[in-house]
């Protein structure tokens, strides 16, 4: 790939079988984090692999040893929010606007595309890993998967809202969304936002794996016929989710979260 040399963020690694291994590895930090530039350098990636018709399957991996993502960049988020001025609310928006695109994109380049957890994913790390159609974790019972925005005052902003529900339903994704709770490894698989857990030297094995396996490159909520599991917001069971959902959320928090 002709771009391959102006990356900051990650470092690609194409194998025999065209599979290419997007390595996630910001430069100067300890764990990485979703910025800005992360964000664009992924949709330069995505855009270049979808068009090559020599790739087979697209694996975002990460070559920290702390695990896959801390979360945004909260010094972008810091900026943004120490001074709210119209261009900085227009900044913030554009900066959002790109993440879904970018994300969104991932999942219908109609290249199958998997997420090699190798630990932690919290925030929008965790929201990237969502967007991909495959996710498989390392068995480590330390790591965290999770969205902890709202321990924090803010609501998932990078479309884990609406993934996470279609995962595994409002009813067992509500707590994830507005609590802030995390899961361990096995737990998240048991409740459906990862695939697979195996020894985290098997992890970009199984991502190949299931690439050869020549998988639908298509999300489920992108098949016709789908249904939110439990039942959407307008159905019977669902509407009783989101009122009750509602009556538990406001009785632990009075409607103020630290």
């Amino acid at each position: 790939m002709t771009m391959a040399g102006e990356l900051k963020n990650f470092k690609l690694d194409r194998d025999a079988d065209g599979i290419v291994a997007l390595i996630w590895d910001m430069p100067s930090r300890q764990l990485n984090v979703l910025s800005s530039g992360v964000v664009g350098e992924l949709a330069q990636l995505i855009e270049s692999l979808a068009a090559d018709k020599d790739v087979a399957g697209i694996i975002i991996a990460s070559a920290k040893a702390g695990g896959f993502c801390a979360g945004a960049d909260l010094d972008e988020m810091a900026a943004f929010a120490g001074t709210r001025t119209p261009d900085t609310v227009s900044k913030a928006f554009a900066l959002m606007t790109e993440v879904h695109r970018t994300f969104r994109k991932l999942e219908t380049c109609g290249k199958p595309v998997a997420a090699a957890i190798n630990g932690t994913a919290l925030g929008g790390g965790l929201e990237l890993a969502l967007a991909c159609h495959y996710r498989v974790a390392a068995a480590d019972p330390r790591a965290q998967l999770g969205l902890p925005e709202a321990q924090i005052g803010l609501i998932p902003g990078a479309g884990g809202t609406q993934r996470i529900p279609r995962m595994m339903g409002a009813m067992a994704g509500l707590p994830l969304l507005l609590e802030g709770r995390r899961l361990d490894p096995q737990a998240a698989m048991a409740q459906g936002l990862v695939h697979k857990v195996v020894p985290a030297e098997s992890l970009l094995a199984e991502a190949k794996a299931w690439i050869k396996s020549k998988p639908q490159a298509t999300q489920p909520w992108d098949v016709d016929g789908y249904r939110i599991p439990g039942g959407g917001p307008y159905s019977a069971s669902g509407s009783q989710v989101f009122i009750v959902g509602n009556a538990m959320l406001r009785q632990r928090s009075y409607d103020n979260y630290p």
